[in-house]
């Protein structure tokens, strides 16, 4: 068993950035996403043929799928309710290390 008294807590400062990182690593993906929508849509609109609307029934899941994963916290993604919730984690392990200053600075 790890010896837990002996062991320095080091949190390293690149986790102050972390959430504005995951949101923006999101972005990207979602860009790109757009990107290959954009270039596939000359096929998509000349596609006549019933797989047509099997295929937009199919990329509405995707979109609600998009949506679930890269959205924000407020539109409820998972990637953005972590990026909120780490954001969270450091601001609240900055007010402890504060604390944690002030009251072995008597």
């Amino acid at each position: 068993m790890p010896d837990f008294d002996g062991t320095p807590i080091d949190v390293k400062k690149e986790l102050e950035g972390i959430g504005d990182r995951m949101n923006a690593l999101a972005g990207e993906i979602e860009h790109d996403l757009d990107t290959l929508r954009t270039r596939l849509q000359p096929l998509i609109d000349a596609w006549i043929a019933e797989s047509a609307t099997e295929y937009q029934t199919v990329m509405n899941q995707w979109d609600q799928s998009a949506l679930a994963l890269f959205g924000t916290a407020a539109q409820g993604g998972v990637l953005g309710t972590i990026a909120t919730m780490m954001h969270v984690n450091w601001i609240n392990y900055m007010d402890a290390e504060q604390a944690n200053r002030t009251t072995w600075a008597h």
